[in-house]
């Protein structure tokens, strides 16, 4: 199509907003490109009825870089334009020269903008230059971050994370009434797994791996809501469901038909900032424990957490932060007799709590350093069992206890973070003391790092005041022509449950592999492991590698 300069039409499509995250910096190769950044211009939906939304537009080089509905870091010398809720009429495509106009009013509303355009006209850009200018611009100085907006109030994310605030837009499975708003959001996720190659010592501890747990397999389907119940301070709720989740956690049924319910709770309003939320929900405990399987660097938690660490328990958290969110803590208590069709006198309770900290974090947040401490007190009156697969969801449980007695076990976690713009490196450790004369007082212990890099320098935009990572917004997704956003990652985990008088093995894992995030909703993953298995009196070796296709409907 030719396109004639200054013949505008309406442009707007959700996929250029996706939301650009922060510290994201201009090549250095050679001089620094000259930026042109264009603020808080609106663009409206050709849709009866859908919302405006505001726009920041970045130029680098005369070529259209990001549009985002976030605040968009340049570097010091750039030129900064504030459109001041203008309307916005052109075509927009990133990685292209763009020519658009910006008017004083909306065309939609008033066809007389477009009828005298010149009494409107407030800049005129073509094909990346800008023509007219009655704004104004100044040149940035200083990068200073500008306030963000508050989004999930909540200690932990929803089961499948879903990019909005308490007043989400209209769209089709999103509703708004007097009383309550609400949204419905899934997640199907379909694994291939492979075990490709054992030595003799893990085929005489396992068997063969391939010929028992190759294939694919629907990992899981979850689906659920997530909304406000509209008091003065409203309150939040999430209810959400799984099928094919028995394991890891989910649900002790082996009925791979049945309906297990990952979260249902109720998030309330306290004094401040601080929130009570009462349900069924994840403990505060460990960052990997609290992001969402979905945002997972690493495709499976560790065979650390999935030893140590419950998915999630019936209670109550209340958490809150200080000093600008850089401290947060949360506390829980929980006993699950619901769930277990126990007597609540009958059943464990667990006390959890963890305060997180930010020591240091840049003026333009892209750098920061994060440590954590989390401790939980299980009372230990059902017995103990510890135990994981090797970070597989098939598989067998290479490290294993077998159930037993205790007076209480007391659990402590340590986190490590540091995260510069598309890299991050994350650590943490786990200590459990256990109080059981009759098997020796055991103490068992586990470790892992990992490190991942986006390739095409989109960052992990940090959670305050809940203390950990989110998934990657991708900047240039499929459907507006890009290539999405490639993630490496790489991770070892380290795991022992050998300790007084029990023998639950031990096992060391390597990963390496790719998350490709084609759009918001579609990703893309690949991981091949390698396990160090030490049981029954010697150290077997396998190797295994699996695809993800994880995709949204939110």
């Amino acid at each position: 199509m030719v396109k004639r300069p200054f013949s505008f039409v309406l442009f707007y499509t959700a996929g250029f907003l996706q939301l650009m995250p922060s510290g994201i910096t201009a090549s250095t190769s050679g001089s620094e490109p000259e930026q042109i950044l264009i603020s808080h211009v609106l663009i409206k939906s050709p849709v009866a009825g859908a919302p405006r939304t505001s726009a920041n537009l970045l130029l680098e080089d005369q070529v259209l870089k990001l549009v985002s509905s976030e605040t968009i870091p340049v570097s010091p010398g750039s030129t900064k334009i504030d459109a001041g809720g203008s309307f916005l009429l052109g075509e927009l495509v990133p990685g292209e020269k763009p020519t658009f106009v910006i008017l004083d009013g909306n065309p939609q509303e008033n066809f007389d903008v477009i009828l005298d355009t010149a009494s409107h006209l407030l800049l005129a850009v073509k094909r990346g230059e800008i023509a007219l200018n009655v704004f104004g611009s100044k040149t940035v100085e200083e990068n200073a971050p500008e306030a963000k907006t508050s989004n999930w109030l909540a200690y932990s994310p929803p089961p499948v994370s879903m990019s909005m605030t308490y007043s989400p837009e209209s769209k089709w499975n999103q509703w708004r009434t007097p009383w309550t708003n609400g949204a419905f959001i899934a997640a199907v996720l379909l694994d291939r797994q492979n075990w490709f190659s054992q030595d003799g010592a893990s085929r005489r501890q396992w068997g063969d791996l391939s010929e028992e747990f190759d294939g694919g397999e629907v990992r899981a389907f979850r689906f659920g809501s997530i909304g406000t119940i509209n008091f003065e301070q409203p309150w939040v709720y999430t209810i959400f469901a799984a099928t094919n989740s028995f394991d890891k956690g989910y649900g002790n049924n082996d009925d791979i038909d049945s309906l297990s319910f990952l979260d249902y709770r109720i998030d309330i309003p306290s004094f401040k900032r601080t929130i009570v939320s009462i349900g069924k929900q994840k403990e505060p405990i460990s960052m990997e424990r609290l992001m969402s399987a979905l945002n997972l660097p690493g495709s499976e938690r560790t065979a650390l957490s999935d030893t140590f660490l419950t998915s999630r328990n019936f209670g109550i958290v209340t958490n809150g932060s200080i000093f600008k969110d850089r401290v947060a803590w949360g506390f829980g208590i929980f006993n699950d007799w619901y769930e277990e069709n126990l007597d609540f006198e009958d059943a464990s309770t667990q006390y959890t709590a963890r305060f997180t900290w930010l020591p240091w974090q840049s003026e333009d947040e892209s750098n920061l350093f994060h440590v954590g401490v989390a401790v939980r007190y299980d009372d230990a009156k059902e017995l103990l069992s510890y135990g994981s697969e090797p970070e597989f969801n098939k598989g067998p449980k290479m490290i294993q206890t077998d159930p037993f007695p205790a007076e209480y076990s007391l659990t402590t976690n340590l986190e490590f973070s540091w995260r510069k713009g598309p890299w991050w490196i994350h650590s943490e450790f786990n200590f459990v003391d256990i109080s059981s004369p009759e098997f020796g007082d055991p103490a068992f212990t586990g470790w892992f790092v990992q490190g991942s890099y986006v390739v095409t320098g989109e960052m992990r935009d940090y959670k305050m005041p809940g203390g950990y990572f989110q998934g990657i917004k991708v900047a240039n997704p499929t459907t507006t022509g890009g290539l999405g956003a490639l993630e490496l990652t790489a991770r070892f985990t380290s795991t022992d449950l050998r300790d007084g008088l029990i023998d639950g093995g031990e096992m060391d894992i390597a990963t390496a592999g790719f998350n490709w995030f084609l759009r918001s909703d579609l990703t893309f993953s690949f991981y091949y492991r390698h396990v160090w298995s030490d049981n029954f009196g010697e150290v077997g070796e396998s190797d295994g590698f699996m695809f993800r296709l994880i995709f949204l409907i939110e």
